[in-house]
């Protein structure tokens, strides 16, 4: 018997059997085209469990693109979790060391003195405190007083007033004046009298300040020390301690 092969090179061994050039040419195309699909079906009936059809890839496409888009949002909103919570351990930092942070205490007598500068300008000129009431000519004053004893100068003075000789009298007695006035009654008169604590802590340490730079000559006037600040107390070393 016949093998495929030989029937199909004896029905091909010459162009006899076709009746025109044209129908050969159809016939040859048919026979090639079934050849094709018969071998293609064979192929595809023999490796039918190992390989993969386009509608298969076309889905393990489709579902790669879903994870990689699910990643990439839990990478994002993992991301903006870190940034959010460094921008927050920030503030809390910043908040501790501002609440950390101690406010340096100005003396009463600066404090007061940024106060009323800072004030606005138009005030009632009637102050209440010890009962005294002032007007503008007299607030002037007082304010040139205070002036002179935050001025290096008014310690000078003091120091005259303490270390004048006994002689001198008089100017003794201008000094005393000038101390008494230039401390006390301005800062009675403009500000009215605080007793809280804090007020007379600051009060004493303003004075003390005052006097330090003659702390050896103040027992030689103990009458001049406690006048110009009542509040301190002068031992019999000359050695200043205020409250």
């Amino acid at each position: 018997m016949a093998t495929s092969s030989e029937r199909i090179n004896g029905m091909f061994a010459n162009s006899s059997t076709w009746r025109s050039k044209e129908e050969e040419q159809k016939g040859r195309a048919a026979l090639h085209t079934s050849q094709v699909n018969r071998y293609s079906a064979a192929n595809a009936r023999a490796f039918a469990g190992t390989t993969v059809s386009q509608e298969d890839l076309e889905k393990e496409r489709q579902a790669a693109q879903k994870r990689k888009a699910a990643e990439s949002l839990e990478l994002n909103e993992l991301l903006e979790a870190q940034k959010a919570e460094s921008v927050k351990g920030q503030t809390l930092r910043i908040q501790a060391k501002a609440a950390a942070k101690k406010e340096k205490k100005m003396p009463f007598l600066v404090k007061k003195l940024r106060a009323e500068t800072e004030a606005p300008a138009a005030e009632d000129t009637e102050a209440e405190g010890i009962g005294l009431a002032y007007s503008d000519s007299e607030s002037s004053e007082s304010d040139a007083m205070i002036s002179e004893f935050l001025r290096p100068e008014f310690r000078y003075k003091l120091r005259d007033a303490l270390t004048g000789s006994e002689g001198d009298m008089v100017k003794q007695a201008h000094a005393r004046r000038d101390v008494c006035m230039a401390v006390e009654i301005p800062l009675l008169a403009k500000y009215g009298y605080d007793d809280s604590e804090e007020a007379v802590h600051q009060h004493s340490m303003a004075m003390a300040s005052l006097l330090h730079d003659c702390p050896d000559l103040v027992a030689k006037n103990l009458e001049l020390a406690r006048l110009v600040n009542p509040t301190m107390d002068v031992d019999e070393d000359a050695h200043i301690t205020a409250d």
